[in-house]
C-alpha cells in the first residue's frame, strides 16, 4: 500500500512494476517509495533495442530513518533479443566483416581487370601493326577496309569494359577501406563499456552516423554517412 513508482521524475502506475515498459534510449532514472522504507533509486543507460532487468528491494527504516538491514542489491541484467540484436555488441562485426568484404573483393576485381588490361592491351596493338604493315585502314570512307578491322573494334571495346571494371573494383576497395576505418574507430562496443565509458558509447551510437544500402534500377548502392 502506498508504493509510488517514478520514471524519470515523473510518476507511473505502479501497475507497470513486474512489467515491460517501453523507453527511449538514453539516461534513465527509475524510483519506487514506499512507507516505513528507504527510497529506491538507479539510474541506467539504454541502449537502442536493449532490454533491462532491474531487481528492486525496498529497505525497511526505523523510526529515526536508518535502515534496518542494507541488503545486497542484485545488479541488472541486461539482454539483447535475437530477433534485435544490440547496435554495440553484434552488428559493428558484421557491418566490418561486410565493408572488409567489399574492401577485398573490390581489390581482386581491380587486379584481375588490370592484367586482363594489359593482355588486351598487346593484342589490341597486334591487330593495329597487321594493318597498318599491310598498308590497310579502317576509315569508314575506305572501300577495302582491312580484314582485320573488325577484330580491332572488339578489341577496342573489350578496352573500354576492362578498364570500367578496373575502375570500379578500385574505387570499391577504396570506399570500402574507409568504411571500415570509419566503423572501427568512430562506432564504440558498448558491451565492453561500463559506468561512465557506457555513457560514451550510448552517445556515440546516437550520433548522426549512419550505413546502408539502397536499391537502385540493375543494382545496389551503398554508403556511410554521418558528421565527426
Amino acid at each position: 500500500e502506498g508504493t509510488t513508482l517514478f520514471l524519470d521524475g515523473q510518476e507511473r502506475s505502479t501497475h507497470l512494476l513486474g512489467k515491460a515498459i517501453p523507453v527511449d534510449p538514453g539516461a534513465r532514472r527509475i524510483s519506487v517509495t514506499a512507507p516505513g522504507f528507504l527510497p529506491f533509486t538507479q539510474h541506467i543507460n539504454l541502449l537502442s533495442q536493449e532490454r533491462r532487468t532491474l531487481s528492486i528491494q525496498l529497505v525497511p527504516k526505523l523510526a529515526d530513518g536508518r535502515a534496518q538491514t542494507t541488503p545486497d542489491r542484485e545488479p541488472d541484467r541486461a539482454t539483447h533479443p535475437g530477433s534485435v540484436p544490440s547496435r554495440g555488441s553484434s552488428l559493428k562485426p558484421w557491418v566490418l566483416l561486410a565493408e572488409g568484404t567489399l574492401s577485398l573483393g573490390g581489390l581482386v576485381l581491380g587486379v584481375i581487370e588490370v592484367s586482363e588490361l594489359a593482355q588486351s592491351t598487346r593484342n589490341r596493338d597486334r591487330l593495329l601493326d597487321e594493318i597498318t604493315s599491310g598498308n590497310g585502314n579502317c576509315l569508314a570512307s575506305s572501300q577495302m577496309p582491312h580484314p582485320a578491322c573488325g577484330r580491332l573494334a572488339d578489341a577496342n571495346a573489350n578496352l573500354d569494359l576492362l578498364y570500367t571494371l578496373s575502375t570500379v573494383g578500385f574505387v570499391s576497395a577504396g570506399v570500402g577501406a574507409a568504411a571500415l576505418v570509419t566503423t572501427w574507430i568512430f562506432w564504440n562496443d558498448s558491451a565492453a563499456a561500463t559506468g561512465a565509458a557506457k555513457a560514451t558509447a550510448n552517445r556515440a551510437l546516437q550520433a548522426p552516423i549512419q550505413v546502408g544500402v539502397t536499391r537502385v534500377p540493375g543494382g545496389a548502392v551503398g554508403g556511410i554517412s554521418g558528421t565527426f
